[in-house]
């Protein structure tokens, strides 16, 4: 025991002496390299104890390991406890390259038992870079590899280990047990950024026989993926499942656009080794450019070499694609496979789009280094589009940079397309197309029409040979049409050869707006060409340029960026004026065009001979366009005739003069800047009016100043004339912002009486003054200011009492206006205020108007006093009128009703009545109309006072209804030749206002024998019912008899018998009016009326009615004679009349009416 004691320690004393001498570890090191021929140690330096450093080759067949700059630092103290101590091992590289071996066995490896007789710690193993390689190819490539370890017996501990790579930066903890399969157990980590994940972890448990991997994965891509592997067995069986935890969405960015795509669910099974593995898939992928979700199948197998296909299935409702293939990337990638469609909706990815598609594609891909080629054959492939079959067929290839197209024939019922021949963007092309699209809204149904040509391009994009024709025939899209049009194209880049470009439009239109003819031509060769272009429109509106020019060339080398011309033609009619404004060019100018993006136009005029007088409309400044941006160019126009303002003018309205115009435009990609003044000192506005006079508003200073920029408009404008006043106006828009001012002063209402008022007598006074400021938005205005009507006056012949001293002022506060104002009639007053609000697209305005007395007076013989009290009241699409309308004196004499009061007859037909279901204004009505003492209504052979009060309201444009009373007073009644006098009388009204209950009866005054005569009219004033009777009650033929006589029948004279003969014809013919007023119409003749009556001491009937409105024909038939009568009444102005009577004698009279009280 004690010799033991005593070697142990002379060990101990003996490996720290040794571990601390630089030359025994020198010498050490050499003696092993030297009796390891595979191990070279060298750049010694240093002691274990303190640092020792050397580098590290070992190499054997299939195998190198180098460790450079190599530092290891021990404790030797440890050795008393029987354990090495690394302190610490630092390498600057350390590189295991292995080369595989050329035989392989199918047994499993049979792993070796390692122990170690020493307890091993290592604190810190350092690497600033560790490689494996195999057969050459870098396998892993980590920096800033550290660890620490220890191994006692035949157990491995690996703690803290980590490293950074280009994917992830690792951490590992492990233990390895060096014994039977060498059981293993621990955890590795990888943090990244690399989409689509941001973290991985695994748990790692079993032995080198069977291990098992547990891992999962965070990020957009997270999942679990279960794993099975036998490192040991010679073919490295597996088997793994992968199941995705949460949706993954992935996003991609095309231009200014970001297009998402999403995986909700994935599932992945593989078995197999390594030579063939096993791989079933399915999964579901929801994209922005397939409507439906899609569901993907996938069986495959694969090696180190390739992988076969076997079905590949894409299903989205009853749509679906089917492949198989072969995909070969051992030596190059290749692909060779076929798929099947079956029933594929393009709604599914275009709703706009129905239709389908059907057949089988057969497609190769060769990538080959940098070389590129897919081809695809297709087979029968064929479906509807909208609603029409299609059908394709042919071979696409895509080799060396270059589509080669094979009969690709597509036709869809009678639309066909051919095309034959290679192209490519850098070599040379030799294609040809052929199409008849003769119905293209099989293709797009907003699309109607036809186009056909003939399409041939040789030659490469930079020098092309193009030869071809294209012409369309009734195109609409949307409002957009044209009727017509025929293009031919022959252009070579020849210098020598001549070319041409030829475009004939008919009928090129938008909506109802426009419709114009257009032609260009170009021909001539490269460098001396001309170019013509004329358009016209149908309101013969007329375009001409015409331009000779030519491409440039250096070298003799064509420069198709750069041409240069000079235009010697420049012609605009307008034909929508009247006379046709023509502007011609001045002079000659040119035109430069570099770089096919900068363009120089220099300056030009534009002049028009209009009278006496010369219009000029120049640009002062070259138009340059350089860089997207366009320099300052400024335009002045002299002499411009204000006629041009005619299409914006309305119909009744001419304005006439000439203006002085500047411009100056510039332009920063597209950010358009412009600065305008439009001036003029001679203008003259002219308002039509049928019948009458022209008004002429003469303008001493009209200006207009305009600024355009930055999305901001900016206006400015004076307005002066003798009848207008002075306007001055600010206005800025700024997108839907406003902010603008507007004053006016001195504005004489008086010179546009004509255009309210009929009447030469009839006139309108007052001036106008106002300062409105506008802001918000234009949906929304915010208004404040007031505007003010003063000295006003209205004179009209239906205003008997003219309306004096009108005062009105409209204050506004931003989204509110209130008016307040008063005038006076006949020295008593009036008032006039109300309110106004809107918001938006919701307003609201109520008024009221009321007066002591106001005098109106329709028509010559009807007067009318009122004392109004109305209110109206005004929103979006309703009208009410509301308020008490009292008539203290009225005087009304009709001879004929006017023609608004006419009513329908019931049988009447309304063409067009109930189509307009939805009237722009709705008008509610509810007055109360009181009548006074004073009312008298004359006519119809009625003279009454009238008295009573009524309401009368309307909803919604319905029936005019009306509830109240009309009593007519000390009336008398003319009826069959003889004046009654009424002794009861009323008017009730009980609903609709044109037909009221009647009830009134007149007595025959001055009868003998003490008989009451007269007749009652009751019912309904549209039917009533009129009946004579009389006290003591006779027989029917007495009654008539003492009304028309005033005797007893017995007591009749010759002239009596007449006279009831009279009545009783007229009685029969006024129950028969009706139809004889239908049939005077259905002949041309207005209000034909059968009478009877008496005239020249004898009875008659007559015939009688209006040929014109002032032109009246009578035709009288004796009743007891053989004597005819006609005669002719002609109204020569108002209350005057001449009058030819033919029968048993003739005369000539002139008449003049009038009425007094």
């Amino acid at each position: 025991m004690s010799l033991v004691l005593v070697l142990f320690v002379a060990l101990g004393v003996g490996f720290m002496v040794a571990a601390n001498s630089s030359k025994f570890n020198r010498w050490a090191l050499e003696k092993v390299s030297q009796s390891v021929p595979e191990l070279q140690i060298s750049g010694i330096d240093g002691s274990l104890a303190d640092t020792l450093s050397f580098d590290f080759r070992f190499q054997t067949d299939g195998m190198l390991i180098s460790m450079d700059a190599a530092q290891l630092k021990i404790k030797p103290a440890c050795f008393w406890n029987l354990t090495l101590c690394i302190k610490n091992l630092h390498a600057r590289q350390l590189d295991v390259f292995l080369q595989s071996s050329d035989t392989s066995s199918a047994d499993p490896i049979e792993l070796p038992e390692l122990s170690t007789p020493l307890l091993l710690t290592l604190e810190a193993l350092t690497l600033d870079r560790f490689r494996l390689a195999m057969d050459d190819t870098v396998i892993i490539d980590e920096s800033e590899v550290s660890l620490s370890a220890s191994w006692i017996d035949h157990h491995l501990t690996v703690r803290d280990f980590t490293a950074t790579d280009e994917f992830c930066h690792w951490s590992i903890d492990a233990g390895i047990r060096f014994t039977r399969q060498y059981p293993i157990k621990g955890s590795l980590q990888c943090d990244t950024t690399l989409f689509p994940f941001s973290s991985l972890f695994s748990n790692v448990e079993g032995d080198l026989n069977s291990l098992s991997l547990d891992l999962t994965s965070q990020g957009a891509l997270s999942g679990r993926l279960a794993a099975t592997i036998a490192p040991i067995q010679p073919s490295l069986p597996l088997q793994f499942q992968f199941t995705l935890s949460q949706p993954f969405l992935l996003k991609t960015v095309q231009g200014m656009e970001t297009d998402s795509t999403q995986i909700p669910s994935l599932k992945m099974k593989g078995e197999g080794n390594l030579d063939r593995i096993e791989l079933q898939a399915s999964t579901q992928v929801i994209s922005e450019w397939v409507n439906d979700p899609v569901d993907v199948e996938l069986a495959a197998s694969t090696s180190m070499q390739s992988m076969n296909v076997t079905s590949l299935l894409l299903t989205t409702g009853s749509s679906s694609i089917a492949s198989e293939g072969a995909l070969d990337f051992a030596d190059h990638i290749q692909w060779r496979g076929s798929s099947q469609i079956n029933n594929l909706d393009f709604a599914a990815f275009q709703q706009a789009v129905t239709g389908h598609i059907s057949g089988t594609v057969q497609h190769d891909v060769l990538v080959d280094g940098d070389a590129l080629r897919v081809g695809a054959n297709l087979v029968g492939v064929r479906g509807v589009l909208n609603q029409q079959p299609w059908q394709a067929q042919g071979e696409l290839e895509w080799k060396n940079n270059q589509l080669s197209l094979q009969q690709l024939d597509i036709k869809q019922t009678d639309n066909t397309l051919l095309v034959n021949g290679h192209w490519s963007p850098e070599h040379s092309s030799d294609i040809n197309a052929r199409f008849d699209l003769n119905n293209l809204s099989y293709l797009l149904p907003d699309l109607t029409g036809q186009i056909d040509g003939n399409l041939t391009m040789k030659g490469t994009l930079q020098a092309p040979d193009v030869n071809g024709t294209l012409n369309g025939n009734g195109l609409v899209y949307d409002q957009a049409k044209i009727g017509l049009f025929r293009s031919t194209i022959k252009w070579k880049t020849h210098s020598q050869a001549d070319n041409r470009f030829m475009v004939d439009v008919s009928n090129l239109g938008y909506g109802e707006a426009l419709s114009a003819n257009l032609q260009l031509d170009w021909s001539g060769r490269l460098k001396q060409h001309r170019l013509r272009l004329s358009a016209q429109d149908r309101d013969h509106n007329e375009l001409e340029l015409t331009c000779d020019g030519g491409f440039s060339s250096v070298n003799e080398q064509l420069q198709l960026e750069n041409w240069q011309g000079r235009c010697q033609r420049l012609d605009l009619i307008a034909g929508s004026y009247l006379p046709d404004f023509k502007w011609s060019l001045s002079d000659a100018f040119n035109v430069k065009v570099a770089q096919a993006k900068n363009i120089q136009v220099d300056p030009f005029c534009l002049y028009q001979i209009n009278q006496t007088q010369r219009s000029q409309l120049c640009t002062t400044t070259p138009i340059i366009w350089k860089d997207n941006q366009l320099a300052d160019m400024q335009l002045q126009g002299r002499q411009l005739p204000l006629a041009w303002a005619q299409p914006w003018l309305p119909d009744n309205a001419n304005l006439n003069g000439t203006a002085e115009l500047k411009v100056i435009a510039r332009a920063i990609v597209d950010q358009l800047e412009v600065e305008a003044t439009l001036d003029s000192a001679n203008s003259r506005l002219r308002l039509r009016q049928e019948n009458k006079a022209d008004l002429n508003i003469d303008f001493s200073s009209l200006r207009l100043d305009a600024l355009y920029g930055d999305n901001t408009l900016g206006l400015n404008w004076k307005l002066e004339s003798d009848i207008t006043g002075s306007t001055r106006g600010q206005f800025d828009l700024n997108d839907e912002r406003i902010d603008g001012r507007i004053n006016f002063s001195g504005f004489q209402i008086s010179p546009f009486t004509r255009l309210v008022l009929s009447n030469d007598s009839d006139q309108i006074q007052a001036e106008v003054n106002g300062d409105i400021n506008i802001a918000g938005t234009i949906q929304a205005p915010a208004i404040s200011g007031s505007i003010t009507a003063k000295n006003g006056l209205v004179e009209s012949l239906t205003l008997p009492l003219p309306i004096k001293n009108i005062e009105l002022t409209a204050n506004f506060n931003q989204n509110k206006a209130r008016l307040k104002g008063g005038f006076n009639v006949a020295d008593k007053s009036g008032q006039i205020h109300g309110d106004m609000s809107w918001e938006n697209e919701t307003w609201h305005s109520k008024m009221n108007i009321s007066a002591e007395t106001l005098a109106f007076k329709p028509q010559e013989d009807v007067t009318i006093n009122l004392t109004p009290d109305i209110t109206f009241e005004m929103e979006p699409g309703q009208l009410t009128l509301s308020g008490d309308i009292h008539v203290p004196k009225a005087r009304i004499y009709l001879r004929t009703l006017p023609e608004q009061a006419v009513s329908a007859s019931s049988d009447a037909e309304l063409v067009g009545e109930g189509i307009d279901t939805n009237p722009r204004l709705n008008v509610s009505t509810q007055f109360k109309i009181s009548l006074g003492d004073d009312v008298v209504f004359e006519g119809f052979g009625l003279k009454t006072m009238l008295t009573g009060k009524m309401e009368v309201r309307q909803k919604n444009n319905g029936l005019m209804r009306a509830s109240g009373g009309i009593r007519l007073e000390k009336g008398e009644y003319q009826a069959y030749g003889q004046q009654l006098t009424i002794s009861d009388g009323d008017l009730i009204f009980i609903d609709d206002i044109a037909n009221p209950q009647l009830r009134l009866s007149a007595v025959r005054d001055k009868i003998e024998d003490n008989v009451v005569v007269g007749i009652r009219v009751t019912g309904r004033a549209q039917n009533p019912e009129i009946t004579v009777y009389s006290i003591p009650d006779m027989p029917q033929q007495e009654k008539l008899h003492y009304l028309v006589t005033g005797r007893a029948p017995n007591a009749d004279t010759d002239g009596s018998s007449s006279v009831a003969a009279e009545a009783a014809l007229s009685l029969a013919l006024q129950k028969n009016s009706g139809f004889t007023k239908k049939a005077g119409e259905a002949v041309g003749i207005e209000n034909l009326q059968l009478t009877a009556g008496s005239t020249e001491n004898r009875s008659e009937v007559g015939l009688s009615g209006y040929i014109t409105p002032d032109l009246m024909v009578r035709y009288g038939v004796g009743m007891f004679e053989a004597v005819n009568t006609i005669s002719l009444s002609y109204r020569i102005r108002r209350n005057l009349y001449f009058e030819v009577i033919s029968g048993k004698s003739n005369a000539f009279d002139l008449l003049w009416s009038f009425d007094r009280e």
